[in-house]
């Protein structure tokens, strides 16, 4: 592997860390961190964020060591989870669960993964910001947002 990412990415390694400060402004760590008072997905909201999906991974193992057939539902829930549970996300992360949602049985899944794909639409579409605005909702007038804000347009330059 350090081969190949020397060969293909002359050894540089993907920027996580700047990957997992941004913010998107309909994220539900985001959305949660306005709720509470935060002002948006800051360093706290964002661990919680981590935290809840690793409780989601550790529900997904014990429920597949209890009943192996539940395999693929696990996986995709963990896969939703994982989705959610970022502060940065654009639509197509949702392609990450759609199989293992449409293979699973019980089909309970499909109607969060289904949800889950209408909010991350929505939060995709380019006009969000200024339909946002147009609601009332400004999630760069707080110094979270701000900060949020400022990160994202350092790394566009």
């Amino acid at each position: 592997m350090a081969g190949i990412v020397l060969l293909v990415f002359g050894g540089a390694l993907p920027a996580i860390g700047i990957q997992g400060r941004l913010v998107t402004p309909l994220s539900l760590p985001n959305l949660a961190g306005v709720l509470l008072h935060h002002g948006g997905a800051d360093a706290p909201v964002r661990a919680a964020g981590r935290d809840a999906l690793v409780v989601a991974v550790l529900a997904a193992c014990a429920a597949v060591a209890w009943r192996p057939r539940w395999l693929l539902p696990a996986l995709g829930l963990v896969l939703l989870a994982a989705a959610l549970s970022l502060s940065w996300v654009m639509p197509w992360y949702l392609a990450w669960c759609l199989p293992f949602a449409a293979l699973a049985v019980p089909r309970a899944l499909v109607p969060a993964v289904v949800v889950g794909c209408l909010w991350l639409g929505v939060g995709g579409v380019p006009q969000m910001p200024q339909l946002l605005h147009d609601a009332g909702f400004y999630p760069t007038r707080s110094p979270t947002g701000l900060a949020n804000h400022d990160l994202e347009m350092q790394l566009v330059r």
